[in-house]
């Protein structure tokens, strides 16, 4: 993940998790960024939660494949970024 801090600067950071719905945890600014990985049917579920001073943001990834491989959507549901919809399509 790359995450952009109010005053501009940025930091990278990469979460590794189980998709068993086992809790993790990962550095982030002296603090941590927890989350699990689930699978919800053919979705993969990638929820965390990330203290940004005194405000804990939640997101949660909804990753799915079309049928013929050749679509990758991730979608914002029920979170601190809803409505967010990312498309990846293969060429």
């Amino acid at each position: 993940m790359l995450v952009t801090k109010a005053d501009g600067s940025e930091e990278r950071i990469i979460f590794k998790c189980r998709t068993n719905g086992e809790q993790v945890e990962t550095p982030l600014n002296g603090g941590a960024v927890r989350g699990v990985a689930r699978w919800e049917g053919e979705e993969l579920v990638i929820e965390s939660w990330a203290q940004f001073g005194t405000q804990e943001m939640h997101f949660c990834d909804c990753w799915s494949l079309t049928a013929d491989g050749q679509t990758l959507s991730m979608k914002h549901r029920d979170d601190d970024l809803a409505g967010q919809l990312a498309v990846f399509e293969k060429t």
